[in-house]
């Protein structure tokens, strides 16, 4: 849902480089010390590989680092999103998504 920006901080649970979509995991602690899975779809596997990112080696993600995801939440409020923009754990940025071409 476009109307509900978020970002979300956690460490990294899994990176699945999947077709059509690729799926990150994201483990956030609330304040209250719960942990919540948040699962942000992203671009093709493909598409991840010409950013640079990897399933391993060189320029593959880290799990258990900790990420922050910048995106939108789902409309049914489950804790799942799109992903727009994923922060590295050295503050470098990498953006997903531009907007929409038509605005």
């Amino acid at each position: 849902d476009m109307d509900k920006p978020i970002e979300i901080t956690g460490t990294l649970n899994k990176m699945e480089f999947i077709n059509p979509h690729s799926m990150l995991h994201l483990d956030a602690r609330s304040p209250n010390g719960t942990v919540t899975t948040w699962v942000f779809q992203t671009t093709n596997a493909g598409t991840l590989r010409k950013r640079g990112l990897a399933r391993e080696g060189q320029g593959s993600l880290t799990q258990g680092a900790t990420y922050t995801v910048k995106g939108f939440a789902a409309r049914n409020g489950n804790p799942m999103g799109f992903l727009r923009v994923l922060v590295f754990p050295d503050s470098r940025e990498l953006t997903f998504w531009f907007g929409d071409p038509n605005d």
